[in-house]
């Protein structure tokens, strides 16, 4: 997966989330979607600390094997917080 996470502190009291999610490494409309619940639903379980975070595709992602996806985005969650620390 080609997904990348930028992130910055805020002086809020939790983290933001924000998706730019390109048609032009995902045509279909439907996948971009499909893409942008799974990093939603990932984002909204995680404890995450105070951070502007956006997530951009950066080539072809494959959202056909949910778990595959799933995993990747537990890795750069676990990430962002190593480095936040």
């Amino acid at each position: 997966t080609t997904l990348m996470l930028l992130a910055k502190p805020n002086d809020l009291p939790g983290p933001r989330l924000g998706l730019a999610i390109s048609k032009r490494h995902m045509k279909l409309a439907c996948k971009r979607n499909r893409l942008r619940r799974v990093i939603r639903a990932s984002f909204s379980q995680q404890t995450l600390p105070a951070l502007d975070i956006v997530i951009l595709n950066r080539g072809q992602v494959s959202v056909d094997n949910k778990e595959h996806l799933w995993q990747q985005l537990q890795q750069l969650w676990n990430k962002c917080i190593a480095r936040s620390s």
